[in-house]
């Protein structure tokens, strides 16, 4: 974990041998990324890449949450930056040891002592400074330290005891989950006790699966997955959301009675939450009328009259406020909900109502092309790329189609629709004074 171009998945590229961030949108993750490393000891790591970027908070809380030690990456050059804050703040709250790699030693204006201080001042106190931190100068680019950061995760690892059980039920966490167009509903996910092998059901949330084929992290079809591997699971009957737990159970039956049971009390929660919400506009509605009463004590006319105007404020628009429909299709679950992050940000709906009439994973499709017109919406592509006739259509259909694979292109994108439609505005402005 860490700052956004801190070097975290060039640092397991160079443990992989692989060059993923060469390759990435941007320069930076666009979600979180499992990989199994072997190291030199002769072990096997798992090792979780999560995002830096600031629109990216919730996959890193995940990360953080499915992870035995966090390797904090800081930059030499750069120091403690905003997401090494929050990143530092995830794995406190999650309770997880932290290790600190400092990178880019090799650069000419990297203060890797500087680093300590910093670190030090935010309460990581390294065990050269009398600390109890273990951190480790590298250089991710030129592979310099990278056997000193293993052995370190290596004597972490002994000290947690780290131990699981490989003869028990699966248990495991969904990392991502994505619609693949020849294979269906596809969940990446790491297991931590017990065997998967095919034909096994599975349950995550309100999704269930009979295991079909399991790949490992590297693509290739496997028969069974043992604890701490990443794999991608084929077979589920809808998307599980990402950070929910895998359990196993014994028969399809039992998945559905456990699944019925889950939406069961998300339908009551929901109910609950709706009349909290209808009871609140009661109130603020019989607060309007009380008022609207008052005031028009003795003109029975104008009475009624505000009455139905003050009532009616409450559940109609403003018709003068520009209005954004969106609709969002995303590659994964996660990616989904870190766009989704983003927009919430939006708080200037006094001046364009921002509104996100649809979000789901997957390719888009002349429906939601249909949809997006009948709605005067535009259609927002997060990692996804629409085929030539879904274009074709859009152009037809007066539907702006906008695809991104960098989430703050995405973000600018947006913004710049919404300055579109806000109206011109008059400004005079003296560009000389007569001398008189």
């Amino acid at each position: 974990m860490g700052h956004v171009d801190h070097g975290k998945t060039t640092l397991l590229d160079k443990l992989r041998k692989t060059s993923v961030a060469d390759g990435e949108a941007g320069g930076i993750t666009q979600s979180i990324g499992a990989f199994e490393v072997e190291v030199s000891n002769g072990r096997t790591i798992t090792f979780l890449d999560t995002p830096g970027h600031a629109a990216f908070s919730s996959m890193r809380q995940r990360g953080a949450n499915l992870t035995d030690i966090v390797v904090l990456v800081v930059a030499a050059d750069d120091g403690v930056m905003e997401q090494t804050m929050e990143s530092i703040n995830m794995a406190s709250n999650a309770k997880v040891p932290i290790i600190v790699a400092i990178n880019k030693c090799d650069v000419r204006n990297a203060k890797p002592a500087d680093v300590l201080v910093e670190l030090t001042e935010i309460g990581l106190q390294a065990e050269e400074l009398g600390g109890d931190i273990q951190t480790v100068q590298i250089s991710a680019k030129n592979g310099t330290g990278l056997n000193d950061l293993v052995d370190c995760i290596s004597a972490q690892a002994d000290v947690l005891e780290l131990r699981t059980d490989r003869s028990s039920n699966v248990e495991g966490v969904i990392i991502e989950s994505h619609m693949h167009k020849y294979l269906g509903s596809v969940a990446s996910a790491v297991i931590q006790h017990g065997t998967l092998k095919k034909g096994a059901y599975l349950v995550a949330g309100t999704s269930s699966a009979k295991v079909k084929q399991i790949c490992d992290g590297n693509g290739n079809m496997v028969k069974q997955a043992s604890a701490s591997m990443p794999v991608d699971i084929i077979g589920w009957k809808s998307l599980p959301p990402s950070g929910e737990i895998l359990l196993q159970v014994p028969n399809e039956a039992r998945a559905k009675a456990v699944v019925n049971w889950r939406k069961k009390l998300i339908q009551d929660q929901k109910s609950d939450d709706d009349l909290i919400q209808i009871t609140k506009h009661r109130e603020e509605a019989k607060k309007v009328v009380t008022e609207a009463k008052e005031k028009y004590k003795y003109q029975i006319v104008k009475r009624k009259r505000a009455s139905l105007d003050g009532t009616s404020k409450l559940i109609e628009k403003d018709p003068s406020i520009p209005e954004l429909n969106i609709m969002l299709k995303a590659d994964v679950d996660g990616s989904l909900g870190a766009v989704k992050d983003l927009l919430n940000t939006y708080n200037c709906h006094d001046e364009c109502q921002l509104q996100v009439i649809s979000e789901q994973v997957g390719e888009v499709s002349e429906s939601d092309i249909e949809l997006a017109s009948t709605l005067n919406g535009i259609i927002v592509c997060y990692n996804v790329s629409p085929s030539k006739e879904i274009k074709a259509l859009a152009e037809e259909s007066d539907v702006s189609l906008l695809t991104f694979d960098v989430i703050y292109h995405l973000f600018n994108a947006v913004v710049d629709v919404i300055i579109e439609k806000l109206p011109e505005v008059l400004q005079y402005e003296v560009v000389a004074k007569p001398p008189y």
